[in-house]
């Protein structure tokens, strides 16, 4: 077994203990995969090479035949070529002159994140990340996109050139002050992890990576998103306790705690 694919195995069993856990779906996107999955064939992958002009990359091929599409971050891992998401423009800074995402060389990003990293970071300690805005209103030509995450968002990854095989969160274009329109606005995945997660700024450890050929590649991304789910549903009732905090704070109301009994439960299932 390649190292690839004993890795693969590894989180295979990760998403099966967050199958196993998450029996009310807290997890974002969950209720909607349910962390169904559906391996691929051969003949899936051969069909999906034929219609993006590229063999898939041997990552997220490996994962389909083996774990297959459906359960992944936000709503699903669904591959098909990209199209452009269907929303209107918004006003917004114009932060790249790239044409297509697939122009953007590992130099060209190393000096985006050598830029986000040589600003101050805000009051938190979180340094702005590193955003590219293309010409192409859906990234340009050769991209896959990997899944809904909501809204007029999803998940791309370049087939071509040197970020071939990286992640990116897609998002609106955008209308510069002067009425420009410009392309879609791309974030790098893994420019900035958040563990355990980010919904306990608290105890969270934000690490940056400074080398652009090291941000995620498709089980990179993958794992981050298991690990940092699990960790989630293992602390919900934590989560709950600073959620109701806010709240208080803010809105000036308490939810009910839930009872002995269903954190009695939750503590064993979570075994």
């Amino acid at each position: 077994m390649s190292v690839m694919q004993t890795r693969i195995e590894l989180l295979s069993k990760k998403l099966r203990r967050l199958r196993k856990i998450d029996r009310k779906f807290v997890v974002f996107g969950a209720s909607g995969h349910r962390y169904e999955t559906k391996p691929w064939s051969q003949s899936d992958i051969e069909q999906l090479s034929h219609k993006i002009g590229v063999e898939v990359p041997n990552d997220l091929r490996l994962w389909l035949l083996s774990v297959g599409s459906g359960a992944g971050p936000n709503y699903d891992l669904n591959p098909i070529l990209s199209e452009p998401p269907g929303h209107a423009p918004i006003e917004g800074e114009f932060h790249g002159t790239f044409d297509q995402l697939t122009d953007v060389r590992l130099k060209d990003m190393q000096e985006l994140i050598n830029e986000a990293l040589s600003q101050s970071p805000d009051n938190k300690g979180y340094f702005e990340s590193p955003t590219i805005t293309t010409r192409a209103e859906d990234g340009g030509a050769g991209l896959l996109s990997l899944g809904f995450a909501g809204c007029s968002y999803d998940y791309v990854m370049p087939l071509y050139g040197e970020l071939r095989g990286k992640i990116f969160y897609r998002t609106e274009e955008t209308i510069d002050d002067d009425g420009t329109e410009h392309g879609s606005i791309l974030w790098p995945q893994g420019f900035c992890s958040i563990y355990p997660s980010h919904h306990f700024k608290k105890d969270a450890k934000p690490t940056y990576r400074r080398n652009a050929s090291e941000l995620f590649s498709f089980l990179d991304w993958m794992e981050y998103w298991l690990d940092s789910s699990i960790f989630f549903v293992e602390h919900y009732d934590e989560y709950e306790r600073k959620l109701n905090d806010w709240r208080e704070e803010h809105l000036g109301w308490r939810d009910k705690p839930p009872s002995l009994l269903t954190r009695v439960l939750r503590k064993l299932t979570l075994r």
